[in-house]
């Protein structure tokens, strides 16, 4: 088992995450990735651990990437990226930390933004 997903319609994700955290203590991980459900899984098994892994076989340094992400359990990976994005609608912890803020995912948000990246990147190519 790689994940345990709880549920508790009396609570929001957000306290259900904290009651859960608070009972597994560093046993486990806890995070959600949307309003239904809680997340658990074995410590060090994230988004960011799976990308830092997949980075490192392909040669592919932090500062390199760019990682998108709106929910709680993105925010390892997130934090692994050398930049970070989050749509307008994301979750607020995430919005806190991330580099950059873009349209919502209703607004094709991540499109746009790397849409801009491109066009970026394509600008200093020129230059």
């Amino acid at each position: 088992m790689t994940k345990l997903i709880v549920r508790d319609v009396t609570r929001s994700t957000d306290e259900l995450s904290a009651l859960v955290a608070e009972i597994v203590g560093e046993l486990a991980v806890v995070s959600h990735a949307g309003t239904q459900v809680v997340e658990i899984t074995v410590a060090g098994i994230s988004k960011g651990a799976a990308l830092a892994e997949l980075a490192g076989e392909l040669g592919v340094e932090p500062q390199q990437a760019v990682a998108f992400g709106d929910y709680p359990n993105d925010l390892p990976m997130l934090a692994w990226a050398g930049r970070s994005v989050a749509p307008r609608n994301g979750h607020p912890a995430v919005l806190a930390e991330v580099d950059d803020v873009t349209e919502s995912n209703d607004d094709d948000g991540v499109a746009l933004a790397i849409e801009r990246l491109l066009g970026s990147v394509r600008g200093q190519a020129e230059a």
